[in-house]
């Protein structure tokens, strides 16, 4: 069964405003348009398209997702998952404790695509660990937003426990978290960080996922959450041109039980203890 698109994309954000809900025709152009600049043409033919193919319907002038479509989705999609998670996992849970594995990337985009790859490939596997994260900051959010909302709707529908620390508390640190909590994430703010600024963390079971930036980035990023309060294009567009201009950075993926449980108690017990 194969669910390709047309490469525009106008499909896919056809699709993922319809899951939230049926709406008018007018109304979901409107949305669309506001994810990426389309041309009216170009909006109904994507959306003649879908009802030609039955993934979408349409009464009149309400537009919904077919289900008996989503359905067989969901089938695939569970096929697909279970096989490559059995596959998959038996080179990566052959990590013997104390090993890691180590990446390189000169593009942001490219990093968190890969860290959200093993970061579910280890949820899935350590199905009842909590997860536990510190961030510097949370400006994942504002440079990739759909992937950031993906990954906290699916641990709030996993109904898997979950804590984040921010290392900074400032009022923008607050303006670009505040929405993570809708998720049923617990959330706390550090006055001083807890390690080095050019650090973030991820702590699933005995799994520690480490994310590595340049002092610079860093330091640029936290400019930016010390210059302003609320979140608009000025603080979204700065932010993206500072991590365009990254050169080096890093994942490094562990099994390490002590260290693990170290920072989880550590943080667990100093800020969601009470």
């Amino acid at each position: 069964m194969v669910f390709r698109l047309e490469k525009s994309g106008i499909s896919e954000t056809i699709i993922s405003l319809l899951a939230h809900g049926a709406t008018n025709t007018k109304e979901l152009q409107i949305k669309v348009n506001a994810r990426k600049k389309v041309t009216k043409q170009a909006f109904y033919k994507a959306l003649r398209e879908l009802i030609a193919r039955e993934i979408v319907l349409k009464n009149k002038q309400v537009i919904l997702l077919n289900n008996s479509w989503v359905n067989k989705l969901h089938d695939f999609i569970n096929t697909i998952d279970e096989h490559y998670q059995s596959q998959t996992a038996s080179f990566f849970f052959n990590l013997s404790e104390g090993e890691s594995l180590v990446y390189r990337f000169k593009s942001i985009p490219n990093l968190d695509a890969l860290w959200m790859h093993y970061f579910y490939l280890i949820v899935k596997q350590e199905k009842e660990a909590s997860i536990l994260m510190h961030n510097q900051h949370e400006f994942w959010s504002l440079v990739r937003p759909e992937e950031q909302e993906e990954m906290y709707q699916w641990i709030k529908n996993n109904k898997r426990r979950a804590y984040i620390v921010i290392g900074n508390n400032t009022k923008l640190d607050k303006a670009t978290t505040k929405h993570i909590q809708d998720y049923d994430i617990e959330m706390m703010y550090e006055e001083g960080s807890s390690f080095k600024e050019t650090y973030y963390y991820a702590i699933i079971s005995d799994y520690i996922m480490t994310t590595v930036i340049d002092q610079k980035t860093a330091r640029a990023v936290d400019a930016i959450y010390k210059k302003y309060e609320v979140v608009n294009k000025s603080v979204m567009s700065e932010v993206e041109n500072i991590l365009k201009q990254v050169k080096k950075s890093k994942v490094i993926i562990q099994k390490n039980k002590v260290r693990a449980d170290k920072i989880r108690k550590m943080l667990i017990k100093k800020y969601f203890t009470f």
